[in-house]
């Protein structure tokens, strides 16, 4: 382990549950802030974060094996102790076993990043859906008298294409 302390990715880039689930509008008639379509790309988001997570943590366990593994094979040799030249090739496996486990995280890292790419394009367009509507919801209300839930929804559009 580097002993560099970093955030988790989920932490940095899943938003709360209860921004998710929010609702707006009086308690009578209440109005989800999200669509389901801007619902379930941060929710694909907050699960390819943890996924991401495991996977560093994965990279980090198979990269330290096969340091580990380099390090005793050197010694090893450098021991000159035949009773311990039967364990060489034992490590030596051990050493290529991180490999194939490397070659898997990489693939599905790159699949990750193209996910995010995606959910990047999604959201970004939602973003700009949001305040579109709140502007047009902003004007609109400008020219009849609105209702105070009304004023609310433009706010959390507003706050939400933020």
């Amino acid at each position: 382990s580097l002993g560099i302390a970093v955030p988790s990715m989920e932490a940095m880039l899943a938003v709360p549950p209860e921004i998710i689930y929010r609702s707006v509008g009086p308690e009578h008639n209440p109005r989800a802030l999200l669509t389901a379509a801007e619902a379930e790309c941060l929710l694909k988001v907050a699960l390819s974060a943890q996924e991401l997570d495991v996977l560093l943590q994965l990279a980090e366990e198979s990269l330290n094996q096969q340091l580990l593994c380099r390090t005793y094979k050197q010694r090893l040799r450098k021991s000159n102790h035949p009773l311990l030249y039967p364990v060489i090739p034992i490590v030596h496996l051990m050493e290529k076993q991180a490999k194939p486990e490397l070659q898997h995280i990489k693939h599905r890292l790159s699949e990750l990043l193209a996910e995010f790419s995606a959910s990047a394009s999604i959201l970004r367009q939602s973003a700009e859906q949001n305040w579109t509507l709140a502007d047009s919801l902003m004007h609109a209300l400008d020219t009849i008298e609105s209702s105070t839930s009304d004023q609310s929804l433009v706010q959390e559009k507003r706050s939400l294409a933020e």
